[in-house]
């Protein structure tokens, strides 16, 4: 008869609950926030590598081409994750995804009217610098307003 070997895992979380070696929330939140500012340089490079596929994606738009619609919205995703790499860049995820819900909303047909995808292409750039709170609510509001009135348009 063979001998059955019983392992047991032990998971490191279980193991610190035991010793009682546990960090406060204020300590964790702090390392979190040591780690998100080593990596903020490159978040911000990757943001432009974005910017610079919307670019070529508004290209495509503007020639009426379909996939530039899809590529557009690729890359808006992209920086809607990105920004959740720098606490600074909030309000520019809060603005890309004002930017999917429009590019959605086209239901893959490239709209006539190009200037609502620009303005909000150009409300990305801005809320990336360190514009004020106040004025990145204005600038939040306005996409607000333009998407708003670019779905009245829809249901007209």
């Amino acid at each position: 008869m063979s001998e059955v070997k019983v392992h047991k895992v032990q998971y490191r979380l279980a193991r610190q609950l035991k010793s009682g070696a546990m960090i406060s929330t204020a300590t964790a939140l702090g390392v979190a926030k040591d780690r998100l500012k080593k990596i903020e340089p490159k978040v911000l490079a990757a943001i432009e590598e974005e910017f610079a596929r919307q670019d070529a994606a508004f290209a495509d738009l503007k020639q009426g081409e379909a996939i530039g619609l899809i590529r557009m919205y690729g890359s808006t995703n992209r920086l809607l994750g990105l920004a959740g790499g720098a606490h600074r860049l909030e309000n520019m995820g809060k603005a890309a995804l004002s930017l999917c819900d429009l590019l959605d909303a086209q239901n893959g047909v490239v709209p006539a009217d190009l200037r609502p995808i620009r303005v909000h292409l150009d409300a990305l750039r801005i809320l990336k610098t360190d514009l004020d709170e106040r004025d990145q609510a204005i600038v939040l509001a306005g996409l607000t307003k333009v998407r708003t009135h670019k779905a009245q348009q829809a249901s007209d």
